[in-house]
């Protein structure tokens, strides 16, 4: 064990100490194992290899709460069908960061713990590219699709591909831990990034000369951020050249948390100037998306990830019924 006796949960584990599905690639210290619930929630102030990971999500969290916040006061999301898609796309965007926060927070309880707590940290992840998709939808499509075969099926496909991605990403932790695992993951997550942001690509290489074009750059910002953001989680950059010098601060998981919500913060600012500048056009056209396709729509994408995750975890519970690891 490590000589980090100030911990209050207990003494973190070298990589060899701990199951092999509880190891992260490049990684070889600060291991936490088999603590309780509350020894898991002291840990937050503890020094252990998650111990950045659940404060680069936890506090962008309520930072993305106190954003809506301050949107509630200047919007209307109660009687303005027009700002439903923000409101999604808001809750959404606070809580992805939310529940990867307590998954890597609480996964270090036992096996199915870590199964059980990544499973809703893929799906936080799913509801927040289901909100992406409402918002492009109701605020940035290019005006050079709208009208088309492609506008009318876009929310349907994405509210597939989500559930999709919150499907395989749960599938893809049954596996062996291997790259094929890894790449499945990868790909699903890739998917949901790519159709939901294929119409703003379009704008942005077809619509260069559109009226509504303060945002294209904060968008251009937000696509960069992102790339980051997957470069670092397939990477494992920077550890992969120095394993064991980046276990408790500056490793890729880390990294990409902080890329990841920067990438949003750009999102959410881009997202505002089109609803701003595009409210008039979007309220002549009536192309303003109902309840049932805003609001209605995430939470029922949400109650259908949550009948994923219990059927994932009731397959748990039957596989090794007698069992925790």
């Amino acid at each position: 064990m490590l000589s980090l006796n100030g911990n209050i949960s207990g003494q973190v584990l070298f990589r060899h100490q701990v199951p092999p599905h509880f190891q992260e690639n490049y990684i070889l210290s600060g291991y936490r194992y088999r603590l309780s619930p509350l020894d898991s929630l002291r840990s937050v102030f503890d020094v252990h290899n998650e111990t950045l990971n659940f404060w680069t999500h936890f506090l962008p969290a309520w930072y993305f709460f106190w954003h809506l916040a301050n949107l509630l006061q200047t919007h209307d999301f109660v009687s303005d069908k027009y700002s439903w898609p923000l409101f999604a796309f808001m809750i959404s965007s606070c809580a992805y960061p939310l529940s990867s926060s307590f998954a890597h927070l609480f996964s270090s309880m036992s096996h199915r713990a870590r199964h059980i707590c990544f499973f809703f940290d893929y799906a936080g992840l799913s509801f927040y590219g289901f909100g992406v998709a409402l918002a492009y939808r109701a605020y940035a499509f290019p005006s050079g699709l709208l009208g088309t075969w492609y506008a009318s099926v876009y929310l349907y496909a994405a509210a597939a591909v989500c559930l999709c991605c919150t499907l395989f990403a749960c599938q893809s932790r049954l596996l062996v831990h291997s790259k094929r695992r890894k790449l499945l993951k990868l790909a699903a997550f890739a998917t949901m990034y790519w159709w939901d942001s294929f119409p703003i690509v379009y704008r942005l290489l077809r619509c260069g000369d559109e009226v509504y074009a303060n945002s294209h750059w904060v968008y251009v910002r937000q696509f960069v951020l992102a790339i980051a953001t997957c470069t670092l989680y397939a990477s494992h950059f920077p550890e992969c050249f120095l394993p064991g010098k980046f276990d408790f601060i500056g490793h890729s998981h880390m990294l990409f948390h902080m890329t990841s919500v920067v990438a949003t913060k750009e999102q959410i600012n881009a997202i505002l100037i089109d609803m701003e500048e595009r409210k008039a056009d979007v309220l002549a056209s009536g192309d303003v998306l109902a309840f049932s396709w805003s609001i209605g729509a995430l939470f029922a994408l949400a109650a259908t990830n949550l009948a994923i995750i219990f059927a994932f975890i009731v397959y748990l519970y039957r596989r090794n019924p007698d069992h925790e690891d």
